[in-house]
């Protein structure tokens, strides 16, 4: 599978609970690289496969792919 950067975006009511949902989206299968509690994200790497997976974990409002610019 290919691996993808991922920023998930946490519901605003659930910020406070950030170390807990980063274990939750490690449980499966991102590898959470940074967390952001004053923005309420989440940066990591995982299987493109698990994107909807990750998008169930309680508390996500979002998941979506980190996009890489070149010039």
């Amino acid at each position: 599978m290919s691996k993808v950067n991922v920023v998930v975006r946490l519901k605003e009511s659930q910020s406070h609970r950030i170390d807990e949902v980063a274990s939750a989206l490690s449980a499966k299968g991102m590898d959470v690289q940074a967390q952001m509690p004053i923005l309420g994200h989440i940066a990591g790497v995982c299987d493109e496969s698990q994107l909807d997976a990750l998008q169930d974990v309680p508390g996500v409002a979002s998941v979506r792919r980190e996009r890489t610019f070149t010039i």
